[in-house]
């Protein structure tokens, strides 16, 4: 066995020395996640559309304030608060009986994929095989949330949390 000459076969680096970053504004980040969040209520109205939908924004709204604390848990390996130890989800209990639902999360490369209006867009996919949408209960409230955390070169990660929620 010969052993290998490295410097003999030394080829030129093929990346450039600097690596260039581009930093995107919060403000496209925050029209995505408008964008998206309409799109999410717009298909899971067609996909209720024998039944009433009626949407809770002020739950909307601690939605997604919780959604924002899981994207720097998930980086440090931290847990997702139970039930008992969060304040948000605590208080949310004390009005709501019965709530069903849950975070997703996708990576987003910037693609218009995910600004899909039908079916075939991702997010809306995995809303739908969730069934959340399949709640029967007439008086139920619907809660979405979307919130989304940009890494540089229009890189981010997507989280989504789609709620029913009902008092009896």
């Amino acid at each position: 066995h010969k052993r290998f000459e490295s410097a003999r076969y030394c080829l030129p680096c093929l990346q450039s020395a600097r690596l260039e970053y581009v930093s995107s504004p919060n403000e496209y980040y925050k029209k995505r996640q408008n964008k998206l969040e309409y799109i999410i209520e717009k298909q899971f109205d067609e996909w209720r559309a024998d039944r009433p939908t009626k949407w809770n924004y002020a739950v909307s709204n601690a939605l997604r304030d919780i959604l924002q604390r899981l994207e720097p848990l998930s980086q440090t390996g931290g847990y997702t608060p139970a039930i008992n130890s969060d304040a948000q989800i605590f208080a949310l209990h004390q009005i709501y009986a019965k709530i069903y639902g849950f975070p997703l999360h996708i990576k987003d490369n910037g693609s218009d994929n995910l600004m899909l209006e039908h079916d075939d867009n991702q997010v809306c996919r995995m809303i739908f095989n969730t069934k959340v949408h399949e709640n029967t209960d007439e008086k139920a409230e619907f809660a979405r949330a979307v919130y989304i955390y940009p890494y540089t070169n229009k890189i981010a990660s997507v989280w989504v949390y789609i709620a029913s929620l009902s008092k009896h």
